[in-house]
């Protein structure tokens, strides 16, 4: 039996020591805003922001993935008859310990799937999106990826504290307003308890990432909540706000989405006090906060 701690003085230390203390830890990249974001490139290239990542292969092992400078992926020719559905992965490799970023080719078919992920003794991956690929093109377009960073299945997001942002509970997914019921031998989540239905409100488990259904995107905001549409580009978003049933919160109103080649049609409440001459430009994303209907924003460009 070995015993480690990490790190004491006068102590020799091996790589494997130090992924002991990384393997706090779970899978997943930094942030969903800035690493290893996936966007169309020129023709059939998939472009890779810089990023950085984890990855826990095993109980007792864990280390970073950082990515200093964007990476383009080629996308094979496309089928003549048939789409067929990518997947562009980080994955480390065990024989040659080393990281890249690589294509998955999918199957043409009518009904085409992705590859899945493979984590063995060989390699192990990190799914950060899909491509779907239709059949005679020449060109990958921004709707043709689906962002699965997201996905604690395939990859995660990680929050300021090393964990994997709340996703699911023993498994089971929040619907559409935000409850998940709670399996059997839940008692608590963050010190919070089940309402009388088992049903468990992860609207205050901060933070929290959110995503709507189909766009047009209409989303009813919880207060105090992260609202990220920064995926795809979204071409019509209407907000409106919950009362914040906490009377000692402040209620706060938090949210980006990503404006493609056709500027963001952004529906707000009377309401709302905007900054003065505020537009949503094209080919921008942008961070929105509302507190007391008082509208703070901040914006960048995206190719």
């Amino acid at each position: 039996m070995a015993i480690i701690a990490y790190p004491l003085n006068k102590i020799t230390y091996n790589a494997e020591d130090a992924q002991t203390y990384f393997s706090f830890r779970q899978n997943g990249v930094e942030s969903a805003l800035e690493d290893y974001v996936p966007t169309a490139g020129a023709g059939m290239k998939v472009s890779i922001s810089s990023g950085l990542a984890w990855m826990r292969p095993k109980k007792f092992t864990g280390f970073s993935v950082a990515s200093t400078s964007d990476t383009s992926v080629t996308i094979s020719e496309s089928d003549a008859s048939n789409p067929r559905i990518d997947r562009i992965v980080l994955r480390y490799n065990y024989a040659s310990n080393s990281c890249e970023i690589a294509v998955k080719t999918g199957t043409p078919a009518a009904d085409p799937t992705a590859p899945g992920i493979t984590r063995d003794s060989s390699v192990f991956e990190l799914g950060l999106c899909t491509v779907r690929v239709g059949q005679g093109v020449l060109s990958i377009s921004d709707e043709n990826i689906t962002d699965t960073r997201s996905d604690p299945d395939v990859c995660g997001i990680i929050d300021a504290g090393g964990d994997t942002a709340v996703q699911s509970v023993n498994g089971k997914k929040p619907d559409g307003t935000g409850n998940v019921t709670i399996p059997t031998g839940v008692m608590t989540i963050n010190d919070q308890e089940p309402d009388g239905e088992g049903n468990f409100d992860i609207s205050t488990i901060e933070p929290r990432v959110s995503y709507s259904s189909t766009p047009p995107y209409s989303i009813a905001m919880q207060p105090n909540t992260l609202y990220y549409l920064g995926n795809h580009n979204v071409q019509m978003l209407t907000v409106t706000f919950a009362a914040q049933s906490d009377a000692e919160r402040v209620a706060e109103y938090h949210f980006i989405f990503r404006s493609g080649s056709t500027p963001t049609v952004l529906n707000l409440p009377e309401s709302v006090i905007k900054p003065e001459d505020f537009a949503v430009e094209a080919n921008k994303i942008y961070e929105v906060s509302i507190c007391e209907n008082l509208m703070l924003v901040q914006s960048w460009g995206v190719a």
